[in-house]
């Protein structure tokens, strides 16, 4: 059976879900680990008083009475990886979940930004509005470095880069979002009052500004598509 996302697993972080008081019970075969938390042949972790979860079953399961077919009634958490310093950093960083955290300011950022932008602009908001907004399209560029990389980090370890089509979608939206952050930080070097003017490259600035919005927006809906389905 294949799952949606998927973890990885070391030894000794397996060994923690033995089945007893009341925590998953989880075992590994061939590299995967498998949660039989819901077999009534593994009640408090045990099956068969021979084998126990939170271990790796791939020599065990040799003198079975049953072959490797019986795992594929039940679901894939993850993957079992050495203990190498490297892979035990990996787990570590996917422990804290950086993209979620990351995301939520390159989320925030363009859509304020555009906020103020209309307020500058529509309701002759004070000076201070347009300079804000510029802020805000930094911290948004510079937030949104983090939030690719987490996010890539986040696609190769939890969902093994597959490339579906909302992964696809979510990939060039977040491409195009970061390109429109960068072309108004350069037209805020090439012209610091470019907001407050009236000209080609003013109107043009305001306009990519407006259009993180609706990018924003769906780039957090497909987000939510990845992570609750």
């Amino acid at each position: 059976m294949v799952p949606g996302p998927s973890r990885l697993f070391t030894t000794r972080e397996l060994d923690r879900f033995d089945g007893k008081e009341g925590r998953p019970a989880y075992t590994a075969y061939k590299g995967k680990v498998y949660d039989v938390s819901g077999s009534s042949l593994w009640l408090e972790g045990r099956h068969s008083e021979r084998h126990t979860a939170g271990r790796d079953l791939s020599e065990q399961i040799i003198n079975a009475p049953h072959d490797e077919t019986v795992f594929d009634r039940f679901p894939i958490v993850g993957e079992i990886i050495e203990e190498r310093f490297g892979l035990r950093l990996v787990v570590a960083v996917q422990k804290l979940h950086p993209h979620p955290m990351i995301v939520h300011f390159s989320e925030v950022c363009p859509i304020l930004a555009a906020f103020f932008v209309f307020l500058f602009l529509f309701f002759n908001g004070p000076r201070v509005f347009e300079v804000f907004s510029s802020y805000l399209i930094i911290l948004g560029f510079i937030s949104s470095l983090g939030c690719m990389a987490t996010g890539f980090f986040s696609w190769a370890t939890t969902y093994e880069r597959r490339l579906t089509r909302i992964f696809r979608r979510k990939i060039v939206l977040s491409i195009v979002q970061f390109s429109l952050m960068i072309a108004l930080f350069v037209m805020r070097v090439i012209d610091i009052n470019v907001l407050p003017r009236s000209n080609p490259l003013s109107v043009l600035y305001a306009i990519l500004v407006f259009a993180l919005v609706p990018i924003t927006f769906v780039l957090g809906h497909f987000g939510g598509k990845i992570v609750y389905g």
